[in-house]
């Protein structure tokens, strides 16, 4: 019997990242700080220091879309 639950039937949908704001809540800033990635579909997140600059990078490894490697450049990530 053929499984037709696979993954490219289901649409993509973003995921966010949040900053505590200190007063019990969070703000969300993936789209500001430049953390979007079209078409993902997450699975994993990895998060080390790829240019050896001090700053954690984010690696997205997504599930049939392409991964996204979200290189920190301080205050706002830049998507390669």
């Amino acid at each position: 019997m053929p499984n037709n639950a696979g993954t490219k039937r289901f649409a993509a949908v973003c995921g966010d990242a949040s900053i505590n704001e200190g007063d019990g809540t969070f703000r969300p800033i993936a789209r500001e700080r430049g953390l979007f990635g079209p078409g993902s579909k997450g699975l994993r997140v990895a998060i080390p220091d790829f240019d050896d600059d001090d700053w954690p990078d984010i690696y997205v490894a997504n599930d049939i879309t392409p991964n996204f490697l979200f290189i920190n450049q301080c205050n706002a990530f830049e998507i390669r």
